[in-house]
């Protein structure tokens, strides 16, 4: 029985040593993804943002010119993290 026991043992110990082989084999042949992020600055004018829809087309319309113009690839993703409503009121500064 201790024979039995023991061949059982050992085909799990080669399982687990093959199983072990082959991930690290394709970790190691494994190449990382390249990946580029970029962060560019844009202003509108606020005579095309009187209202949702002249700012939806505005803003589509510098998205649309910066991946035409600005960046030499073509991107997998686009988004907006950032958008402000600077200068409203007075122009007087200090």
């Amino acid at each position: 029985m201790e024979l039995g026991r023991a061949l059982v043992v050992s085909g799990i110990v080669r399982k687990i040593m093959l199983t072990t082989l082959i991930a690290l084999s394709l970790a190691a042949w494994a190449t990382p993804a390249t990946a580029y992020v970029l962060q560019i600055a844009a202003s509108i004018p606020v005579a095309s943002a009187d209202d949702d829809t002249q700012l939806k087309v505005a803003l589509s319309s510098v998205i649309d010119d910066i991946l035409q113009h600005a960046i030499a690839f073509a991107p997998t993703a686009v988004t907006v993290q950032d958008a402000r409503v600077v200068g409203i009121g007075s122009t007087s500064c200090c």
